[in-house]
């Protein structure tokens, strides 16, 4: 009996010392889920709460009282555990990790991180959910500023025009803007950056030789180099390449390690073209002035060379060898007149004799002189608009243009081709009469010539209009057609442009401004007859070069003037005083002494205001006052000249009414250089 006594109260006593370390592991995972920095609750299969730590209830804003034995639907507002479906997910054996969820508490938003784990009951059946939530305000609100900051970062780095690129310690990109996608041609490719390498490729400056490793400005960066100016062209796979210019530095944390590099680019294309497109017109410039000087000078020379050549061969008309030796050498200076013509065409500095031409007809009119220019080789084709295609040029310096240029197509076509002429009608926009600087905005007329030979290169392409440019073999070409032709068309008030590729044939376009008027009315211009005879004028020449005065002089006899000569106007103005029976003023324009032949003009009709006029010039600048001459009704007759020119400009001078047209003073009295 006292045994059985005392097994029961060991049993008692073990019991009681099971209970208390179970109360006391019970007190220590109570003291833990009261203490944990998550708070903490049980609830039943039912979704009602069976107890919650103090960190649940005072993140909840709760007492026991308003959620023990509540639904988690039915509880103040925040203490729900995520949304739809997540505590039946849980209750099937899920541990749901919930979206964050913003709770807002007294006007506080307060973000919180649910995670629900099912647990189970001492015979293993499923005694519902725990769940704990976590306070993740802080953390929020860290995460949301470094992604404003981010936004930000990557808002500014997107409204430069630099290319941005960053990469860490290994070489890996970390970030880029916009334009450093446009740049490289990936802009509208979501591709990651370790693939952007099989969308371009990189070139040293002059865009030929491939860009090395560690030639690239970012990797030289990362090696701890600071690279400044660095000159190099990214060429996108399907896009034009670009001119890049990049500075690159590397960039490390306040201990002074390495975290990676940064480069910035600029793209200077259009830069770059704008100072080429500069560079080239400064020097046509430069080379327009030159020839347009020599031009001067070789007219001069020309004028007494053939002048006297022509009275020479009057004078031996009975000796037919002599003759034949006279009129090859007038042939020959006649070949050196036309050179000077287009030195001064190149310059834009010749005499156009303007008038309203209707470029189809004018086309049309030369198709048999190209047939017969092109050979039988060269297969001719005519496009031509059906719009009215009016101009106002000289038709002449149009024929010559448009001749030159199948010329050079035809020479592009050594073993035949196809031969296309096109006109049409454009309108030239502000914008592309800035972006090119050749374009001049407007209406045009469009002549385009088109071969299908070998084409340029893009560097010979941009030489053709260049003055004794060729690519002809010697002897086989002067190098001054089209140039020529790119003097006419800035001179009228156009443009020219070429598009060519290698193998695949060339297109020049000849832009010319539009005239408005009826194309079902044409002018006609026609130089009048000369009257064959002058016995009955006085003629007052004035030219300061003696060699010139003298062969003008001789030609005007021969024609039977009456002639006083003067070496100045200041001697002509004195002669004025002392031959009062003085028709006509033929007077050069830009002579030595001070006064042109314009102010002469202008002081000889103070003193004999019927005075009739007629001017002469080889000098360049005297184009520039040819509209004004015209415009007044006066005439200018260019050197060199022959005594048929001569005869019929002094019959029209002559003719004139009572005097010269009396808006004397819209014509510039000094012209080009004093003493050229």
């Amino acid at each position: 009996m006292r045994a059985a006594a005392g097994g029961f109260a060991d049993e008692i006593e073990a019991r009681l010392e099971a209970e208390g370390k179970l109360k006391a592991t019970a007190q220590k995972l109570d003291s833990f889920v009261q203490h944990a920095p998550f708070g903490v609750a049980m609830l039943d299969i039912s979704g009602r709460f069976l107890s919650a730590s103090e960190r649940w209830r005072s993140d909840h804003q709760l007492t026991d009282t308003s959620l023990l034995g509540q639904h988690y639907d039915q509880v103040a507002p925040g203490a729900a555990m995520g949304s739809g479906d997540s505590f039946d997910r849980c209750l099937s054996g899920e541990v749901v990790t919930c979206a964050e969820q913003s709770i807002k508490h007294g006007g506080d938003i307060r973000w919180r991180r649910w995670e629900l784990h099912p647990w189970w009951d001492d015979s293993g059946e499923l005694g519902g959910v725990l769940a704990f939530s976590e306070d993740i305000t802080e953390q929020k609100q860290v995460e949301l500023q470094l992604k404003q900051n981010k936004d930000f970062l990557a808002a500014v780095l997107d409204s430069i025009q630099e290319g941005i690129v960053a990469c860490d310690a290994e070489g890996r990109l970390s970030l880029f803007n916009q334009a450093a996608r446009r740049f490289h041609g990936i802009a509208e490719r979501p591709i990651t950056p370790d693939r952007w390498a099989e969308y371009y490729d990189l070139y040293r400056a002059d865009g030929k030789v491939p860009l090395e490793q560690e030639e690239i400005p970012l990797f030289r960066a990362i090696e701890g180099n600071v690279v400044r100016g660095a000159e190099m062209v990214i060429a996108p796979r399907d896009q034009p390449p670009r001119q890049i210019i990049a500075n690159a530095c590397p960039f490390y944390d306040s201990e002074g390690n390495k975290l990676g590099a940064v480069a910035s680019m600029v793209d200077v294309t259009e830069q770059k073209t704008l100072e080429n497109q500069l560079v080239q017109s400064q020097k046509m410039e430069a080379v327009g002035q030159l020839t347009g000087g020599l031009a001067h000078d070789f007219n001069n020379l020309l004028a007494v060379v053939l002048g006297n050549l022509e009275l020479l061969g009057r004078s031996i008309e009975a000796n037919e060898k002599a003759q034949r030796r006279v009129s090859a050498a007038i042939d020959a200076a006649q070949s050196g007149a036309e050179l000077t013509k287009r030195l001064l065409a190149f310059s834009r500095r010749q005499v156009l004799q303007a008038e309203v031409v209707l470029a189809n007809d004018l086309i049309r009119d030369m198709e048999e002189l190209l047939k017969r220019t092109l050979g039988e080789v060269v297969e001719l084709r005519l496009s031509l608009s059906e719009e009215c295609l009016r101009t106002n040029i000289d038709p002449s310096q149009l024929k010559t243009a448009i001749l030159n240029l199948a010329v050079n197509a035809r020479d592009a076509m050594p073993d035949g081709g196809k031969l296309t002429i096109e006109s049409a009608l454009t309108v030239v926009g502000e914008a592309d009469a800035v972006s090119s600087p050749e374009a001049v905005a407007g209406e045009h007329i469009v002549i385009s010539v088109s071969d299908n030979g070998c084409g340029m290169s893009p560097e010979v392409a941009r030489q053709v209009f260049e003055p004794f440019f060729t690519t002809k073999e010697v002897g086989k070409g002067t190098g001054l057609g089209l140039s020529m032709v790119y003097g006419f068309a800035k001179q009228s008030g156009g443009y020219l442009d070429v598009i060519s590729e290698v193998g695949a044939g060339t297109t020049v376009r000849l832009y010319l401004p539009r005239d408005k008027g009826d194309c079902r009315a044409k002018a006609v211009f026609e130089l009048p007859p000369s009257r064959g005879s002058f016995k009955a004028a006085k003629v007052l020449v004035v030219e300061d070069r003696a060699d010139v005065r003298a062969v003008a002089s001789a030609q005007l006899l021969e024609l039977g003037c009456a002639i006083v000569e003067a070496k100045s106007g200041a001697e002509a103005l004195d002669l004025l005083q002392c031959h009062a029976d003085i028709d006509l003023l033929f007077t050069d324009i830009v002579m030595a002494g001070g006064m042109s032949g314009i102010e002469l003009a202008k002081q000889a009709l103070l003193k004999a205001p019927r005075l009739k006029l007629l001017y002469t010039s080889g000098f360049a600048e005297a184009s520039m006052i040819q509209d004004a001459l015209t415009d007044s009704g006066q005439i200018l007759l260019t050197k060199p000249y022959g005594r048929d020119d001569l005869a019929r400009a002094l019959s029209m001078a002559l003719d004139q009414g009572d005097g010269p047209a009396q808006d004397m003073e819209s014509i510039p009295t000094q012209v080009g250089r004093v003493g050229q």
